[in-house]
């Protein structure tokens, strides 16, 4: 076999191996703090110091920045807001934990109702041998602007304007109650409620959000799982390479993009929505929507009650399962290569008019059709009344069946 052969050889039984992984759904998004505790050196030998600690008054905004640990801001019921920066080093020699804890400097500057926290080095240390706490107990936080490394960040307190910037750690936000603003990498996010508008940028990360808000998701390799959610506003996901499963969502607009992913909906209800996805696996359960674009190539497309006055679809190489909704005006299907299964309930009756080159028409139901066949054609129309149901389809195979 020659060099050349080998090569093509090896290359497709790697890609097959990664598309069996890909389609058994094992993707798997690493979380920062698992990866943060394993790679600690000497992590049975911990050295605690005790860096800074002080009370302030009249403070509601804050600045903090953290090389390599954590960040816990909690509610305190007294009038006064209490900052105390610990660090932890790995090691078995007590004095090189000190010489490395020398490298360690932290500041906490106040300046009106803003404080900034900042931990910074000296001279380059193994961050693998390090994690400083910022622990932080303040009545209220009308402003936190955040940038944090190796470690989880906590927001236990209503917040309002937030920006975060993590990377390999995870992050638990209670409450917003103005804009949120996360970018991370490697994390694991939680948002219990967001009330504002949420405008996220995610590498390797899951996030978990619900609330009341606008959600602007910007994704690589990512996943979302997006859960009662309730705003007067838009939902915009921009992703690649991501699983995004969004259930019990009520919104104005829906504008998702995704490929090589998946895409569950679930209890949907928005006025207009456009999914665009290539090489896609989708699943969508009881979406009503009063005017919808689904488009798909590469994938699969099952689709369970569906309803709304105008439903356009367009698919490409990809098997498709379709069960009509009680509550649909007209639904268009342009298809090209595909399989396609449109199952009907006995309480509708559908008018279909079906034109299809290159393809096949199977109908396994009590409804009665028109059919004309020419060369490598065939139109099949007729059947009840609402909804209407046109199809232009080429190169694929159409079936019609009783749910």
């Amino acid at each position: 076999m020659k060099k050349r052969d080998l090569f093509i050889a090896v290359v497709v039984i790697v890609f097959g191996l990664l598309y069996q992984f890909f389609e058994s759904g094992n993707i798997k998004i690493l979380e920062g703090c698992k990866i943060n505790n394993s790679i600690l050196l000497e992590k049975n030998y911990p050295n605690v110091f005790k860096l800074k600690s002080i009370t302030l008054k009249n403070i509601n905004r804050f600045n903090i920045s953290n090389i390599a640990g954590s960040i816990n801001i909690k509610k305190n019921d007294i009038d006064e807001t209490f900052i105390e920066i610990n660090s932890t080093v790995y090691s078995k020699n007590k004095k090189t934990a000190e010489k490395i804890r020398g490298k360690i400097l932290s500041s906490i500057k106040k300046k009106g109702s803003l404080v900034t926290v900042s931990t910074t080095d000296n001279s380059r240390f193994s961050y693998s041998r390090v994690r400083i706490a910022i622990i932080i107990k303040t009545p209220q936080a009308e402003s936190i602007r955040i940038k944090n490394r190796y470690g989880n960040i906590s927001i236990g307190i209503p917040s309002g304007e937030t920006s975060i910037d993590e990377k390999y750690g995870d992050i638990n936000i209670e409450d917003t109650v103005k804009n949120l603003n996360i970018k991370s990498k490697y994390s694991k996010v939680k948002v219990k409620r967001i009330q504002k508008k949420g405008d996220f940028n995610s590498k390797y990360s899951y996030f978990d959000i619900s609330g009341s808000g606008s959600i602007k998701f910007k994704a690589a390799y990512s996943e979302l799982f997006l859960n009662n959610l309730i705003t007067e506003d838009g939902i915009i996901l921009i992703c690649s390479t991501s699983k995004l499963s969004l259930n019990k969502i009520n919104a104005s607009e829906l504008i998702l993009k995704n490929s090589n992913g998946k895409i569950y909906l679930d209890g949907i209800k928005v006025n207009t929505s456009k999914i665009i996805s290539e090489n896609c696996r989708i699943n969508i359960d009881n979406m009503d929507c009063n005017d919808s674009v689904i488009k798909n190539s590469y994938g699969r497309v099952r689709i369970n009650e569906l309803h709304g006055d105008s439903v356009n679809i367009l698919i490409k190489n990809l098997d498709m399962n379709l069960l009509l909704g009680e509550q649909l005006e007209t639904v268009n299907i342009s298809a090209k290569y595909c399989d396609i299964d449109l199952l009907l309930k006995k309480k509708i009756s559908p008018f279909f008019d079906i034109n299809s080159t290159y393809g096949e028409i199977f109908n396994k139901t009590s409804l009665s059709f028109l059919t004309t066949k020419e060369i490598h054609k065939i139109r099949l129309s007729g059947g009840g009344r609402t909804p209407k149901i046109i199809i232009f389809a080429k190169y694929s195979d159409i079936k019609l069946k009783n749910n």
